[in-house]
Protein backbone atom coordinates (compact mmCIF):
# COMPACT_ATOMS: atom_id res chain seq x y z
CA UNK A 1 0.00 0.00 0.00
CA UNK A 2 1.45 3.41 -0.68
CA UNK A 3 0.92 6.48 1.52
CA UNK A 4 -1.15 9.01 -0.23
CA UNK A 5 -2.54 11.84 2.05
CA UNK A 6 -1.13 12.53 5.08
CA UNK A 7 -3.53 14.80 7.81
CA UNK A 8 -2.78 17.55 10.66
CA UNK A 9 -5.22 17.36 12.96
CA UNK A 10 -5.90 19.94 15.57
CA UNK A 11 -4.19 22.88 15.52
CA UNK A 12 -1.88 21.71 18.52
CA UNK A 13 -0.16 19.09 15.92
CA UNK A 14 1.42 21.78 14.20
CA UNK A 15 1.34 24.83 16.06
CA UNK A 16 2.22 25.44 19.45
CA UNK A 17 -0.75 27.33 20.77
CA UNK A 18 -2.03 25.96 24.35
CA UNK A 19 -0.38 28.85 26.25
CA UNK A 20 -1.73 31.59 24.30
CA UNK A 21 -5.11 29.80 24.38
CA UNK A 22 -5.26 29.55 27.89
CA UNK A 23 -4.22 33.36 28.57
CA UNK A 24 -7.67 33.78 25.79
CA UNK A 25 -9.62 31.83 27.92
CA UNK A 26 -8.73 33.80 31.00
CA UNK A 27 -8.95 37.13 29.66
CA UNK A 28 -12.39 36.22 28.37
CA UNK A 29 -14.08 35.09 31.59
CA UNK A 30 -12.36 38.24 32.94
CA UNK A 31 -14.31 40.47 30.49
CA UNK A 32 -17.58 38.69 30.99
CA UNK A 33 -17.34 38.82 34.74
CA UNK A 34 -16.83 35.44 35.42
CA UNK A 35 -15.25 34.61 38.50
CA UNK A 36 -12.58 32.02 37.13
CA UNK A 37 -8.91 31.96 36.56
CA UNK A 38 -7.87 28.54 35.43
CA UNK A 39 -4.25 27.32 35.82
CA UNK A 40 -1.74 26.04 33.72
CA UNK A 41 -2.57 22.87 36.03
CA UNK A 42 -6.17 22.80 35.38
CA UNK A 43 -5.71 23.19 31.81
CA UNK A 44 -3.64 20.72 31.19
CA UNK A 45 -6.60 18.34 32.32
CA UNK A 46 -9.27 20.26 30.32
CA UNK A 47 -7.40 19.42 26.99
CA UNK A 48 -8.45 16.08 27.05
CA UNK A 49 -11.40 17.83 25.98
CA UNK A 50 -12.11 18.85 22.32
CA UNK A 51 -12.76 22.43 21.48
CA UNK A 52 -13.06 25.35 23.24
CA UNK A 53 -16.65 25.57 23.20
CA UNK A 54 -16.76 21.65 24.59
CA UNK A 55 -14.52 23.09 27.52
CA UNK A 56 -16.49 25.58 28.76
CA UNK A 57 -19.77 23.71 28.61
CA UNK A 58 -17.67 20.50 30.49
CA UNK A 59 -16.13 23.17 33.26
CA UNK A 60 -19.06 26.17 33.32
CA UNK A 61 -22.10 24.83 32.54
CA UNK A 62 -23.74 24.30 35.95
CA UNK A 63 -23.05 27.71 36.69
CA UNK A 64 -24.14 29.62 33.58
CA UNK A 65 -26.49 29.09 30.54
CA UNK A 66 -25.41 27.95 27.27
CA UNK A 67 -25.60 32.35 26.06
CA UNK A 68 -22.96 33.45 28.65
CA UNK A 69 -21.03 29.95 27.18
CA UNK A 70 -21.35 31.32 23.84
CA UNK A 71 -20.12 34.40 24.41
CA UNK A 72 -17.38 33.62 26.26
CA UNK A 73 -16.03 31.35 23.95
CA UNK A 74 -16.76 34.02 21.14
CA UNK A 75 -14.38 36.55 22.82
CA UNK A 76 -12.24 34.19 23.58
CA UNK A 77 -11.41 33.09 19.94
CA UNK A 78 -11.41 36.89 19.02
CA UNK A 79 -8.70 37.52 21.86
CA UNK A 80 -7.02 34.45 20.42
CA UNK A 81 -6.84 35.48 16.90
CA UNK A 82 -5.06 38.52 18.02
CA UNK A 83 -2.81 36.63 20.28
CA UNK A 84 -1.82 34.92 16.91
CA UNK A 85 -1.56 37.57 15.11
CA UNK A 86 1.00 39.50 17.49
CA UNK A 87 3.05 36.40 17.98
CA UNK A 88 6.39 35.45 16.04
CA UNK A 89 5.38 32.11 13.87
CA UNK A 90 3.77 29.56 16.20
CA UNK A 91 4.35 26.72 13.64
CA UNK A 92 6.14 23.25 15.19
CA UNK A 93 9.47 22.85 14.44
CA UNK A 94 10.03 20.44 11.36
CA UNK A 95 6.34 20.78 9.92
CA UNK A 96 7.47 22.43 6.73
CA UNK A 97 10.47 20.40 6.70
CA UNK A 98 8.33 17.47 5.83
CA UNK A 99 5.64 18.87 4.07
CA UNK A 100 7.70 19.82 1.72
CA UNK A 101 9.34 16.40 1.53
CA UNK A 102 5.92 14.86 1.45
CA UNK A 103 4.71 17.61 -1.29
CA UNK A 104 7.85 16.64 -2.91
CA UNK A 105 6.56 13.16 -3.09
CA UNK A 106 3.22 13.87 -4.59
CA UNK A 107 1.54 13.05 -1.17
CA UNK A 108 -1.54 14.75 -0.42
CA UNK A 109 -1.68 17.47 2.80
CA UNK A 110 -5.03 18.35 4.51
CA UNK A 111 -5.74 19.97 7.78
CA UNK A 112 -8.12 17.93 10.09
CA UNK A 113 -9.31 20.81 12.17
CA UNK A 114 -12.97 21.85 13.94
CA UNK A 115 -11.61 25.03 14.73
CA UNK A 116 -12.37 27.85 13.22
CA UNK A 117 -11.04 28.81 9.65
CA UNK A 118 -10.02 32.25 10.65
CA UNK A 119 -7.54 30.76 13.60
CA UNK A 120 -6.30 28.15 11.00
CA UNK A 121 -5.31 30.62 8.23
CA UNK A 122 -3.91 33.36 11.10
CA UNK A 123 -1.50 30.55 12.49
CA UNK A 124 -0.71 29.61 8.43
CA UNK A 125 0.45 33.41 8.07
CA UNK A 126 3.31 32.20 10.09
CA UNK A 127 4.86 29.88 7.31
CA UNK A 128 7.80 30.66 5.53
CA UNK A 129 8.99 27.46 3.02
CA UNK A 130 5.30 26.72 2.25
CA UNK A 131 1.91 28.13 1.66
CA UNK A 132 -1.57 27.67 2.31
CA UNK A 133 -2.44 26.60 -0.84
CA UNK A 134 0.11 23.81 -0.54
CA UNK A 135 -2.61 22.20 1.71
CA UNK A 136 -5.17 20.20 -0.59
CA UNK A 137 -7.81 20.90 1.91
CA UNK A 138 -8.66 22.37 5.21
CA UNK A 139 -11.26 21.15 7.46
CA UNK A 140 -12.54 23.89 9.82
CA UNK A 141 -16.00 24.22 12.35
CA UNK A 142 -17.99 25.39 9.36
CA UNK A 143 -17.08 21.89 7.64
CA UNK A 144 -18.33 19.55 10.81
CA UNK A 145 -20.96 19.38 12.94
CA UNK A 146 -19.66 16.99 15.63
CA UNK A 147 -16.45 17.50 17.43
CA UNK A 148 -13.96 15.07 18.00
CA UNK A 149 -13.38 12.16 19.01
CA UNK A 150 -16.12 11.76 16.86
CA UNK A 151 -14.24 10.37 13.54
CA UNK A 152 -16.59 13.00 11.49
CA UNK A 153 -13.95 15.38 10.38
CA UNK A 154 -11.73 12.78 8.79
CA UNK A 155 -14.51 10.51 7.18
CA UNK A 156 -15.14 14.35 5.55
CA UNK A 157 -11.39 15.08 4.36
CA UNK A 158 -10.94 11.21 2.93
CA UNK A 159 -13.61 11.67 0.86
CA UNK A 160 -12.70 15.28 -0.24
CA UNK A 161 -9.13 14.24 -1.15
CA UNK A 162 -10.64 10.76 -2.77
CA UNK A 163 -8.60 8.92 -0.70
CA UNK A 164 -9.06 5.38 1.38
CA UNK A 165 -8.33 5.20 5.09
CA UNK A 166 -5.52 2.86 4.44
CA UNK A 167 -3.66 5.26 2.15
CA UNK A 168 -3.47 7.95 4.80
CA UNK A 169 -1.95 8.97 8.22
CA UNK A 170 -2.79 12.06 10.71
CA UNK A 171 -0.97 13.45 13.33
CA UNK A 172 -2.37 14.89 16.89
CA UNK A 173 -1.63 15.94 19.90
CA UNK A 174 -3.93 14.86 22.44
CA UNK A 175 -5.91 11.55 23.40
CA UNK A 176 -9.10 12.61 22.56
CA UNK A 177 -8.37 13.82 19.04
CA UNK A 178 -5.99 10.74 18.49
CA UNK A 179 -9.22 9.16 18.93
CA UNK A 180 -11.21 10.76 16.30
CA UNK A 181 -8.22 9.12 13.72
CA UNK A 182 -8.23 5.64 14.70
CA UNK A 183 -11.87 5.83 14.87
CA UNK A 184 -11.76 6.82 11.09
CA UNK A 185 -9.51 3.69 10.35
CA UNK A 186 -6.64 6.15 9.97
CA UNK A 187 -2.86 5.67 11.35
CA UNK A 188 -2.34 7.88 14.05
CA UNK A 189 0.53 9.32 15.15
CA UNK A 190 0.78 11.34 18.59
CA UNK A 191 2.91 14.39 18.29
CA UNK A 192 1.99 16.11 22.33
CA UNK A 193 2.25 19.65 22.84
CA UNK A 194 3.88 21.29 25.78
CA UNK A 195 0.66 20.72 27.83
CA UNK A 196 -0.41 17.26 26.35
CA UNK A 197 2.92 15.71 27.34
CA UNK A 198 1.44 13.76 30.06
CA UNK A 199 -1.25 12.38 28.29
CA UNK A 200 -2.13 8.49 27.39
CA UNK A 201 -0.85 8.27 23.82
CA UNK A 202 -0.50 4.18 23.72
CA UNK A 203 -2.78 3.68 21.57
CA UNK A 204 -1.19 5.61 18.81
CA UNK A 205 1.01 3.92 15.80
CA UNK A 206 3.82 6.19 16.59
CA UNK A 207 4.88 8.47 19.23
CA UNK A 208 7.02 11.90 18.25
CA UNK A 209 8.41 14.27 20.12
CA UNK A 210 9.44 16.26 17.31
CA UNK A 211 8.57 16.27 13.06
CA UNK A 212 12.42 16.14 13.14
CA UNK A 213 12.12 12.55 14.27
CA UNK A 214 10.35 11.67 10.80
CA UNK A 215 10.44 11.57 7.62
CA UNK A 216 8.93 10.65 4.03
CA UNK A 217 10.41 7.24 4.55
CA UNK A 218 9.60 6.49 7.77
CA UNK A 219 5.81 7.37 7.01
CA UNK A 220 5.96 4.84 4.39
CA UNK A 221 7.16 2.28 6.42
CA UNK A 222 3.85 2.35 8.48
CA UNK A 223 2.80 0.63 5.39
Amino acid sequence: MTLKAVFFGSIGSFSETSRLQLESFNESMKINQINEIWDEKEYIEYLKISGGINRLKSILSRKMDENILQKVHYDKTKIFQQKILKSRSLIRPGFELLCEELLANNVLLGIASTTSLQTIENILLGLKSIEISDFNFIAHSETVNKQKPDPQVYKICLEELNVQESESVAFEDTTSSLNSVLSAGIKGIAIPGNLSLNQDFSKAHIRLNEFSEIDFKGLQELF
